[in-house]
C-alpha cells in the first residue's frame, strides 16, 4: 500500500512537472480534446462508447491528479483559453 502511494505521489509531481512546461500544455490540451473530456462521445456501438468513456476516464484520472480540489477547475480553465486563441 504504501509503495503504491509513493508511485502515485511521483506520478503526479512528474505530471505536474511535464505540465508546467510550454510543451506540457499543448499535450494536456491535445489529450483532453481526443479523449473527449469535456464534449463526451457515444455511440450506438456499446464498444465504441466503452471505449470512448474509459479514454475519458484516464483523462480524468490525470485531472484529478493535478487538481487539488476540482478537475473541473483545469477543464474551465482550458476551455477559456482555447476560446481565446480561436
Amino acid at each position: 500500500m504504501l509503495k503504491r502511494l509513493r508511485e502515485n505521489q511521483e506520478f503526479k509531481q512528474a505530471l505536474a512537472h511535464i505540465v508546467a512546461t510550454p510543451q506540457g500544455k499543448v499535450f494536456l490540451k491535445r489529450f483532453l480534446r481526443d479523449c473527449h473530456v469535456t464534449n463526451p462521445k457515444f455511440s450506438a456501438d456499446p464498444s465504441v462508447t466503452q471505449f470512448n468513456e474509459g479514454a475519458r476516464h484516464l483523462a480524468m484520472s490525470y485531472l484529478r491528479l493535478l487538481a487539488k480540489d476540482d478537475p473541473q477547475d483545469i477543464i474551465n480553465q482550458i476551455e477559456k483559453e482555447t476560446k481565446q486563441n480561436v
